[in-house]
């Protein structure tokens, strides 16, 4: 058996996750064999996804399609590069999906931090939050609201009526925060150049840890989970739920309580797993590239970013879910 090094290099974060994926599985097999090919199976499909979408963008990247995407708006200034790059993120991940919008909006970020000598690692961790933070605007925004709703049949028509002021909401105050944010902060890289030479193969080593650790956790954790309290309570709890032990399996057994449906499960499972990057396979990925391009991604001052803006995310999408009448 190869040692750790052999396999993720210095890079200890990855390292860990692997060792923690080891341990759910091996729990997992010992608690729940019997639930644990079932497990496998149905999460498998997101993680191949997402893997695709990566591949796209590595080919992308190397036909110079990102390069050439990014070169319309170079002279347009750092503020202009944040809010062009947050703008793409918030839209692939309200319209279409978050994996996309990592898949898609990482690299840009990453050329257009470059060009405009901005922080790459502070931008790709505002990508990250924004990416997670906006993707309930539509059922298949992420894969996590599909889980919480499970057999409810809510028409996607039906659903953005519900969510589109609370999504508009929280994308303004996320928007507002971050932007002003990177735009000030100097680049921290140490001078490091910022390349886009990924290695596919530890890419996919993270989504195979992430991948076992959320099966595994899902064939454990098979009891329903209904979140307790009122609204804050019940946001706070998912949430912190969600990120630390991955929105994927949480999802999948979590309800929110009584008088608020799904939301409060939906809204935690998106926004909320911005607490710890483990939180969203979407982060891990955001992080890894980030990583293989030379730029620092913090996981503190993800953590810090997150905190700082949950509570006026969840704000905000309260005060949209009662307007349009989704919540009393």
């Amino acid at each position: 058996m190869q040692p750790i090094a052999a396999v993720w290099g210095d890079d200890r974060v990855s390292a860990v996750l692997g060792a923690a994926a080891v341990m759910v599985l091996v729990a997992a097999v010992v608690v729940a064999p019997s639930r644990l090919p079932h497990a496998m199976a149905t999460t498998a499909k997101p993680f191949l996804e997402v893997g695709a979408i990566v591949a796209v963008g590595w080919l992308a990247v190397r036909l110079g399609a990102i390069d050439t995407f990014t070169s319309s708006w170079r002279g347009w200034g750092r503020a202009t590069n944040v809010a062009v790059v947050l703008g793409l993120c918030v839209l692939l991940s309200g319209f279409l999906n978050l994996d996309v919008a990592v898949g898609i909006a990482v690299p840009v970020a990453l050329f257009a931090a470059a060009e405009a000598g901005l922080d790459a690692g502070l931008l790709v961790i505002a990508v990250a939050n924004v990416a997670n933070a906006t993707s309930f605007l539509l059922p298949t925004s992420n894969l996590t609201n599909l889980l919480v709703m499970g057999t409810q049949d809510v028409p996607a028509g039906q659903y953005l009526a519900s969510t589109w002021v609370a999504w508009l909401a929280v994308t303004a105050v996320t928007c507002v925060v971050l932007v002003p944010l990177v735009v000030r902060r100097s680049p921290s890289d140490g001078g490091r150049t910022i390349t886009m030479d990924w290695s596919l193969r530890r890419i996919a080593i993270d989504l195979a840890a992430m991948f076992l650790i959320a099966a595994g956790l899902r064939a454990i954790w098979s009891t329903g989970i209904t979140l307790p309290g009122g609204f804050a309570a019940q946001t706070l709890t998912g949430s912190a739920l969600a990120s630390a032990a991955n929105n994927l399996p949480i999802a999948a057994v979590v309800h929110g309580g009584a008088g608020l449906g799904p939301w409060t499960a939906i809204l935690a499972m998106s926004m909320g797993a911005n607490l710890f990057f483990i939180g969203s396979v979407a982060t891990v990925i955001s992080r890894r590239l980030a990583t293989e391009s030379g730029a620092r991604f913090s996981l503190a001052t993800f953590t810090l970013v997150g905190i700082g803006l949950l509570p006026l995310q969840l704000a905000a999408a309260y005060v949209g879910l009662r307007v349009t009448g989704a919540i009393a």
